[in-house]
């Protein structure tokens, strides 16, 4: 009876646990903010090292007494060497992007990290165009660790370290609701690899990995903790997260966007009259009103009590005023088919960014709060002169 070898058997559980966080991840309604594409990206390229390992042991098990199985493993076994800090690196990005402040300092250690990285695919690719041996070599078709081979597993346990101090020296700079998990991540991941750099032929670097991954889509990446528990659209903190990235990319020469403002009028006056679960429902109905009117990837969050504020891809102002002007329409054509006893009215304000103005998040959003408050008081000098002629 043929048995599986304890490898296959730990790689095929690492590849099912990692189809699973990928379906989970990569879900169509997930929002997708720098660190979220980081994390996609991360269990990307662990899955391929996985597979990767799957074909090298493979190769060396069954098939490595073959030319093509020997030349599978050598590049396996290549692919593996180059790509494996890499990993390293997107878990720093991963961390660096939860972070708010001291981008000057920040941006050294990140220098720093990206330098490693070219020297270490500098050296392996040098060793192994020459036949050098270095990390790794064959002889004959036996897989042999070259003598370089536990300096390079060291700098990759030091690689983590010095992450692990990055996020000490910057935790304040992370928000409370994240920290702990954040600070937790790459210790569990240094264990993993502590054990594999020591016992020579236990592959579990990879799989300890994605329990670490494990555990930070549980505690961040989870959907639920970026979206208001109400309305189901984005909370604060979502929105804080795109608007940072979409900033960089306006002020670093890419595509600008376009923040739109909503508040719902007379809210209070609804909860009041009408009570607190008919201000609720009132609250996703604009929820859902924007989620049909504006596009897909816009990222539509709940700033307030009774405002939301959408962060879309729009860099004109005409395409913008088009937008606007479908929304007013969804809302009036909503009033009339409307089971309330009364009408949704919205005051709403929007811009989009302009990269010269060098303005930052809070000062944009200033900005777009000051023109919506602007049609605020409009609507109640209108209601008001109303009110007076009736």
């Amino acid at each position: 009876m043929f048995q599986l070898p304890a490898w296959a058997v730990f790689d095929a559980y690492t590849i099912i646990l990692l189809l699973m966080l990928c379906f989970f991840s990569y879900k169509k309604d997930a929002i997708k903010t720098n660190a979220t594409n980081i994390f996609n990206d991360m269990l990307l390229l662990i899955l391929f090292l996985v597979v990767m390992d799957v074909l090298t042991h493979y190769s060396i098990s069954y098939a490595v007494n073959t030319e093509r199985g020997l030349l599978i493993a050598k590049i396996t076994n290549y692919l593996v060497f180059i790509l494996d800090p890499v990993m390293f690196l997107l878990a720093f990005l991963y961390l660096d992007r939860w972070m708010v402040g001291k981008e000057k300092e920040r941006r050294i250690w990140r220098t720093c990290m990206i330098a490693y990285i070219i020297l270490h695919f500098v050296l392996i690719t040098v060793s192994e165009i020459f036949g050098l041996g270095w990390f790794y070599y064959y002889q004959g078709s036996v897989y042999n660790r070259g003598p370089l081979f536990m300096v390079r597993a060291v700098c990759n346990i030091l690689v983590i370290v010095i992450t692990e101090l990055f996020v000490l020296r910057f935790k304040d700079l992370i928000d409370p609701v994240y920290r702990t998990t954040l600070l937790v991540f790459m210790p569990f991941a240094l264990f993993f690899g502590l054990l594999q750099a020591l016992f020579y032929g236990l592959a579990i670097e990879y799989g300890g990995m994605v329990l670490a991954m494990l555990i930070l889509y549980i505690n961040i990446q989870n959907r639920d903790s970026n979206h208001d528990y109400l309305t189901g659209v984005g909370n604060r903190r979502i929105l804080d997260a795109v608007l940072q990235e979409k900033i960089k990319r306006a002020q670093s020469g890419k595509a600008s966007f376009s923040m739109v403002m909503i508040d719902l009028d007379h809210f209070k006056e609804i909860n009041d009259l009408h009570g607190h679960k008919k201000g609720d429902e009132a609250l996703e109905s604009v929820a859902n009103l924007l989620l049909s009117s504006f596009r897909e990837d816009d990222c539509i969050c709940r700033f307030g009590g009774d405002e939301f504020l959408v962060v879309a891809d729009i860099d004109n102002e005409k395409d913008l005023d088009n937008v606007v002007d479908r929304f007013r329409k969804r809302i009036e054509e909503f009033n009339e088919d409307s089971h309330f006893h009364f009408d949704i009215e919205l005051s709403i304000g929007y811009a989009v960014y302009k990269p010269d103005k060098n303005l930052s998040s809070d000062e944009f959003v200033s900005f777009v709060d000051r023109r919506m408050y602007e049609e605020k008081e409009r609507h109640h000098l209108l209601r008001a002169q109303t009110a007076e002629t009736v």
